[in-house]
């Protein structure tokens, strides 16, 4: 059989799969830098998950999580393995993964009948299981692998190029974005990270630089007219500056709140023109008002809901679910999708991850001394808020495998990257490289 793209994709993503099983067998901070800068290629691919309307395959970002997630628990298994770094995450995310399980036998035994039993597919059910489990899994690899200050460096030169071509896309052509846009997401993690190193760096050209990157995804995020990329940028950048520089937030507050005055005196609207503009982009997106806007669809997922309140409707069936009882068929958020698959208890250990995320970033923050492990902590600490908030807008944390979720792992695993770092950084320790 001749060799067609598809087969060349897949043959290159066996091979890299096996190059790099050798590579984390070796030295998982080594891989775990290589999985950084390569999990994003999106034409690679190990294997396609097929659904009812779609076809999705597996990429790197899925494939080299999964074999670092097999080597670390093989070794662990080998002999006696030290204890879990400890972290206030730890348990919620351990929970997340039975709670998902649980709501998939669940759902066998609540099936709507009049949803179409052909939509509600096992396979689909498992990937996105395997959705939570693999940012869960990859999570506790990071954070339980041995990093010094030199291997954490690494990891912020290596976002910090990646991210560095993001600049760039406000001004090019919109046919030539598609070749950068991938930057973009770089930029998105790396972003606060640089922000708090900016308010150290002595000269002015430097701080200039990192404040550029910083920003470049909210500024393509106002050119393309997508929500996620300016809110989670702005929510972020101000986390960094309120907690780098607390003083001066009020001044800024007090000085935001006299132009939003002096704007609504001049135009006598309570929406100036570039606030409209936006609101404007997401009405013509059919993200805001109307039967298909976001409040629309969100009373849709709760009446969904409401009728499988405990476990939901089952792990990726919100599709077939709001296919039938809404005009969309995502509820476009992250804690309705959560709650609509997984029901109040997958809600509930949800919630929790995020308020023990949040301790667990307070409590790095207080132990970090020196001025580039602080840095790194006040970067996730800001990125994480900023992921709450954007939150609102679509699954950015864990993805839904029926709205591209293995695609948008992809773009978003940095995170996952950032916090294991942050809580094997805080604690000092991990199983070794």
């Amino acid at each position: 059989m001749p060799l067609t793209p598809a087969w060349i994709a897949t043959a290159l993503g066996l091979a890299i799969t096996g190059a790099f099983s050798w590579l984390a067998a070796r030295d998982m901070r080594r891989a775990t830098l290589v999985f950084l800068v390569t999990g994003w290629v999106p034409f690679v691919r190990v294997f396609t998950f097929h659904g009812s309307q779609i076809q999705q395959p597996l990429l790197l970002a899925e494939a080299l999580p999964t074999v670092m997630i097999a080597i670390w628990w093989l070794r662990r298994a080998r002999g006696p393995a030290p204890p879990l770094v400890p972290a206030p995450v730890n348990r919620p995310l351990l929970l997340m993964v039975p709670a998902s399980a649980l709501a998939l036998l669940w759902s066998f035994g609540d099936l709507d009948p009049a949803v179409p039993a052909a939509n509600v597919k096992l396979a689909v059910s498992l990937g996105q299981i395997l959705l939570i489990a693999w940012p869960v899994g990859l999570y506790f690899v990071v954070a339980n692998t041995a990093w010094d200050a030199a291997a954490i460096r690494r990891v912020r030169t290596a976002l910090t190029i990646m991210a560095a071509p993001s600049v760039a896309l406000p001004l090019v052509p919109a046919e030539w974005r598609s070749h950068i846009t991938w930057s973009a997401y770089f930029a998105l993690a790396a972003g606060p990270w640089l922000v708090a190193e900016a308010f150290e760096e002595r000269t002015l050209a430097r701080r200039l630089g990192l404040w550029i990157v910083a920003l470049s995804p909210l500024l393509y995020g106002l050119v393309i007219g997508k929500a996620f990329l300016y809110l989670t940028t702005l929510v972020a950048v101000a986390a960094v500056v309120f907690i780098r520089a607390r003083k001066t937030v009020g001044v800024g507050m007090l000085g935001a709140a006299g132009i939003y005055l002096l704007l609504v005196a001049a135009t006598g609207s309570l929406t100036p023109g570039p606030l409209r503009d936006l609101l404007d982009v997401e009405r013509r997106q059919q993200s805001w008002g109307g039967q298909a806007g976001r409040l629309a669809l969100a009373a849709d997922a709760v009446e969904i809901w409401s009728r499988h309140p405990l476990l939901g409707v089952g792990p990726g069936n919100s599709w077939p679910y709001m296919h039938r009882y809404s005009t969309l068929d995502t509820p476009h958020n992250q804690y309705l999708n959560v709650l609509l698959e997984f029901g109040a208890v997958g809600l509930a250990c949800f919630v929790w991850f995020l308020a023990a995320a949040l301790k667990t970033g307070r409590d790095a923050l207080r132990r970090a001394r020196d001025g580039p492990a602080r840095n790194l902590v006040i970067g996730w600490l800001a990125l994480f808020i900023g992921m709450i908030a954007s939150g609102l807008t679509g699954d950015y944390i864990f993805h839904s495998v029926r709205n591209g979720g293995l695609l948008l792992f992809s773009a978003y695993y940095f995170q996952w990257v950032l916090l294991g770092l942050v809580v094997a950084a805080s604690a000092g320790g991990g199983d070794g490289a």
